[in-house]
């Protein structure tokens, strides 16, 4: 049954209540050992600027950068979070090595970089160029995956980044 529920066809191309519930979901299918559910959320949950934009502020709140407490998860909808980002790099560094959800941590990854500007410091390009060297050399991560930890690391490693 819990694997029909996180199978079910649900609309997640823009973001509703059900979109936080979905990214759930398939992130404990991902720890079950079931990708599929999360390569799914990632294909359509992730297809437009604000669902990015809302899965890093849902990221965000979880590893404690965002302290206000949430009343709905609506509020990840909202700009101007004051928030760094090194919280969440950290997170998403060590996920992309070790979590069942690498993928996502991969797409988030790619898309925190440039939402964050302040995380472009030269210490912190080394350590997400020696991370993602690491975790993409077991390849074990989807080929979109790969491309967005490719584009990453091009853009890092550009002398006009």
């Amino acid at each position: 049954m819990r694997a029909a529920d996180v199978r079910a066809a649900r609309d997640i191309r823009e973001w509703s209540p059900e979109w936080a519930v979905t990214r759930s979901r398939a992130i404990s299918a991902a720890a079950a050992g079931d990708l599929e559910p999360l390569s799914r959320f990632i294909e359509q949950g992730l297809g437009t600027e604000d669902a990015v934009k809302a899965n890093l502020a849902y990221w965000a709140y979880w590893v404690g950068e965002i302290p206000e407490r949430w009343i709905s998860d609506a509020a990840m909808l909202t700009n101007g979070q004051p928030w760094s980002g090194e919280l969440l790099l950290g997170s998403l560094l060590d996920g992309l090595e070790h979590a069942p959800y690498r993928d996502l941590c991969a797409h988030a990854l790619n898309a925190l970089i440039p939402f964050r500007r302040g995380l472009d410091r030269p210490d912190l390009r080394r350590r997400v160029l020696d991370t993602v060297d690491r975790a993409t050399a077991s390849n074990e991560f989807a080929r979109s995956s790969l491309r967005k930890l490719d584009q990453l690391s091009y853009a890092l490693r550009s002398p006009h980044a």
